[in-house]
Protein backbone atom coordinates (compact mmCIF):
# COMPACT_ATOMS: atom_id res chain seq x y z
CA UNK A 1 0.00 0.00 0.00
CA UNK A 2 0.88 3.59 -0.92
CA UNK A 3 1.68 5.54 2.24
CA UNK A 4 0.63 8.57 0.85
CA UNK A 5 -2.60 7.44 0.40
CA UNK A 6 -2.96 6.49 4.17
CA UNK A 7 -5.30 9.00 6.12
CA UNK A 8 -5.63 11.41 3.08
CA UNK A 9 -9.05 13.10 2.34
CA UNK A 10 -10.76 12.73 -1.21
CA UNK A 11 -13.57 14.03 -2.70
CA UNK A 12 -15.22 12.23 -5.51
CA UNK A 13 -17.84 13.34 -7.60
CA UNK A 14 -20.21 10.75 -10.18
CA UNK A 15 -19.28 7.68 -7.41
CA UNK A 16 -22.42 5.70 -7.35
CA UNK A 17 -20.72 4.04 -11.26
CA UNK A 18 -18.14 3.82 -13.52
CA UNK A 19 -14.69 5.29 -12.74
CA UNK A 20 -15.93 6.90 -9.85
CA UNK A 21 -17.10 4.18 -8.29
CA UNK A 22 -13.85 2.67 -9.05
CA UNK A 23 -12.07 5.63 -7.53
CA UNK A 24 -13.67 5.22 -4.30
CA UNK A 25 -12.60 1.37 -4.12
CA UNK A 26 -9.21 2.09 -4.83
CA UNK A 27 -8.68 5.12 -2.26
CA UNK A 28 -10.24 3.68 0.42
CA UNK A 29 -8.53 0.52 -0.41
CA UNK A 30 -5.32 2.65 0.07
CA UNK A 31 -6.06 3.88 3.64
CA UNK A 32 -8.09 7.50 2.07
CA UNK A 33 -10.88 8.87 3.38
CA UNK A 34 -13.44 9.58 0.52
CA UNK A 35 -16.57 11.62 0.11
CA UNK A 36 -18.31 10.23 -2.51
CA UNK A 37 -21.34 12.34 -4.42
CA UNK A 38 -23.66 11.02 -6.57
CA UNK A 39 -27.28 11.26 -7.45
CA UNK A 40 -28.49 8.44 -6.58
CA UNK A 41 -28.27 7.46 -3.14
CA UNK A 42 -29.18 3.41 -3.39
CA UNK A 43 -26.11 3.30 -5.77
CA UNK A 44 -24.48 5.06 -2.86
CA UNK A 45 -25.35 3.05 -0.56
CA UNK A 46 -24.41 -0.29 -1.95
CA UNK A 47 -21.12 1.18 -2.38
CA UNK A 48 -20.96 1.81 0.97
CA UNK A 49 -21.80 -1.34 1.78
CA UNK A 50 -19.45 -3.43 -0.36
CA UNK A 51 -16.61 -1.85 1.26
CA UNK A 52 -16.89 -4.00 4.24
CA UNK A 53 -15.03 -3.20 7.24
CA UNK A 54 -13.52 -0.08 5.32
CA UNK A 55 -16.92 1.29 4.52
CA UNK A 56 -16.52 3.99 7.50
CA UNK A 57 -14.16 5.37 5.38
CA UNK A 58 -16.68 6.71 2.48
CA UNK A 59 -19.55 9.18 3.56
CA UNK A 60 -21.84 9.41 0.92
CA UNK A 61 -23.49 12.33 0.17
CA UNK A 62 -26.79 12.57 -2.53
CA UNK A 63 -26.11 15.71 -5.06
CA UNK A 64 -26.59 16.78 -8.29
Amino acid sequence: MNEYYTDKGALVTGASSGIGREIVKELVARGSNVVAVARRSNRLMELRESLGEQKERCLPITGD
